[in-house]
């Protein structure tokens, strides 16, 4: 558990901690906005329209670098991208199975990826 003599420190050594918590939220935004991602097992899918899909957990790398930023950060990475799947039914198990009730509902758009049957 995070502890107040940790945290001071870390405030006090992060640069990007050290910045107000309006500035850091612009900062969170910029970096985990604007991507498409898959929640499969994928690491990466190009769809034939030539979206690229990236692997959720790769957004996830900057909410790993201390408790204060996960906290800060941990509900963006669902509420500004595409939540990408290849099978609905899968998917909305696989969420239900993963994700907090509180990360289910930041997600604000899905889009399910039907492979066709070539």
């Amino acid at each position: 558990m995070l502890t107040h003599d940790s945290a001071r420190r870390n405030a006090a050594v992060s640069p990007l901690l050290r910045l107000p918590a309006e500035i850091r939220s612009i900062i969170y935004s910029t970096v985990l906005k604007s991507h498409k991602f898959l929640t499969s097992r994928l690491n990466q899918y190009l769809d034939k329209y030539g979206t690229t899909y990236v692997k959720y957990r790769t957004l996830l790398k900057l909410l790993l670098v201390c408790r204060e930023i996960y906290f800060e950060s941990r509900l963006l990475v669902f509420g500004l991208n595409v939540v990408s799947h290849i099978n609905s039914d899968e998917h909305l198990k696989w969420m239900e199975r993963q994700w907090c009730a509180e990360q289910r509902a930041a997600v604000r758009a899905l889009y399910f990826y039907h492979k066709s049957s070539k």
